[in-house]
């Protein structure tokens, strides 16, 4: 899905879907996740920057997921959302970008989002917003390890759903 962002930067964002239950369950993910991830590279201010922003975009199941959680994180167990950075940038610093950037891929898991939506009572619509809205900003180099990190990502989440519509999930 291409989208004009309002400052005239071309955004792609391509997203695959390998699991059937996101056609079939969630038809407007792919809808809610170019929107989320628009919303967060717009409110870093990457435009200042970059013309051209892709990311890649896999809508997966936990089977999947899991065997990348292992391979690459040394956790054998389903998560969310996983976010693989394709350059190593330090968060809110893009001064180094010029023209067009591969950002990444992200990577979401229908059954775990389904059932945390479920458990957090949440909408699953609200839920996955904000995965998007969290793993694009992992691939803009913010990180939430460290105290003062998680702080800091954790408000621009916030921000960036608030325009969304969505309650602070924290």
């Amino acid at each position: 899905m291409n989208l004009k962002s309002n400052i005239m930067n071309e955004i792609n964002i391509e997203i695959n879907i390998e699991e059937d239950k996101w056609l079939q369950e969630q038809p407007n993910s792919e809808e809610i996740i170019s929107k989320s991830c628009t919303l967060a590279l717009q409110a870093v201010g990457i435009f200042e920057y970059a013309e051209n922003i892709e990311i890649s975009v896999l809508l997966t199941n936990d089977g999947f997921i899991q065997g990348l959680n292992r391979d690459y994180r040394g956790k054998d167990k389903p998560t969310n959302v996983l976010s693989f950075p394709q350059e190593e940038f330090i968060a809110g610093n893009y001064a180094d970008i010029e023209g067009q950037i591969a950002l990444g891929d992200v990577i979401f898991a229908f059954e775990t989002i389904n059932n945390e939506a479920i458990e957090q009572e949440k909408s699953f619509e609200n839920h996955l917003a904000h995965l998007a809205v969290h793993g694009t900003l992992h691939l803009l180099g913010y990180d939430h390890e460290e105290d003062g990190d998680a702080e800091i990502m954790e408000a621009l989440e916030i921000k960036i759903l608030a325009e969304l519509q969505i309650d602070n999930p924290y």
